[in-house]
Order: structure tokens, then sequence, then C-alpha cells
């Protein structure tokens, strides 16, 4: 059973891989909007756009260390990892 488990957990965890292989800092990146000149919302925005970055790339570490170690931990890693980038996403839309 927990073999089958690991095997459905890899399948996933490499279909994000491939997905997550794809993205760039652009996508990401933010459209200002025309009324949006306080230099203090500019700073906010550059500190999400930093904590986002760093959850992508602690992602995909997190996806290459399953790939290789094959193990519970590193797969429950990579699904805490998902999860924070996730919810940084929710938090900038």
């Amino acid at each position: 059973m927990a073999e089958g488990q690991v095997s459905s957990m890899m399948v996933l965890i490499q279909g994000l891989a491939r997905t997550c292989s794809a993205l760039s800092v652009e996508d990401y990146v933010d459209v200002p909007h025309p009324l949006d000149h306080d230099h203090g919302l500019d700073d906010l925005n550059e500190i999400g756009r930093q904590k986002l970055e760093a959850a992508r790339e602690a992602y995909i570490i997190a996806v290459a260390a399953v790939k290789e170690k094959q193990d519970e931990d590193s797969i429950a890693a990579a699904a805490n990892a998902r999860l924070h980038l996730q919810s940084l996403v929710l938090k900038q839309t």
C-alpha cells in the first residue's frame, strides 16, 4: 500500500517538476497599476515578489530532492514547499 502511494506521489511530483521548470521570474512580475505611485506599496510588492521567488526556488529544490531520494521525508518537504508557494501566490492575487 505505501509503495503504491509513493509511486503515485512520484508521478505527481514529476509532473509538477516539469511544470515548475518551465516557470520563470517573468511569470510572477506584477503589472504596475497606473495609480500606484506610493513607494511604500512598491516596497511591499517587491518584498512579496522576493518571497514568492524564494518559495518557488525552494519548491523546485524540494522536487529535485524527491526525484533523487524518493523517500517520504522528501515528499513531505516538497508538499510543504508547494503549499507555502500556493499560499503566497493566493496572497498576490
